[in-house]
């Protein structure tokens, strides 16, 4: 259900969100080694766009993509009504990576 999927991913960024220190947003830039939290979090972004890719890719059949295709969207709209913003924005990297992106048929499916 991308309802349930959306509100788990809301819940699980909120925690990592909450953990982050402003104080790591400012020293971000200059050692990532000091900014345990904050690294956590963007792994946890480059891991969520990782499983985007992989569900959309591993299907063979192009009726298949196109279903994961249509409810990763379903759930990025239903991340960004939650105000969950990275979470919508890095679904829809996924969608956007060029391993996703060659499989034009499969984009022009959608409806």
């Amino acid at each position: 259900d991308e309802i349930m999927v959306a509100e788990q991913l809301s819940r699980l960024h909120w925690e990592k969100l909450r953990a982050v220190h402003p104080r790591e947003c400012l020293k971000w830039s200059k050692c990532k080694d000091e900014c345990p939290n904050l690294s956590a979090f963007v792994k946890h972004l480059d891991r969520l766009s990782l499983w985007v890719i992989t569900e959309i890719v591993l299907r063979v059949r192009l009726v298949e993509r196109t279903v994961v295709v249509s409810k990763l969207i379903k759930i990025a709209h239903l991340c960004f009504c939650m105000n969950n913003f990275s979470a919508a924005y890095t679904i829809l990297l996924g969608i956007q990576h060029p391993y996703v992106r060659r499989l034009k048929r499969t984009m022009g499916n959608l409806s």
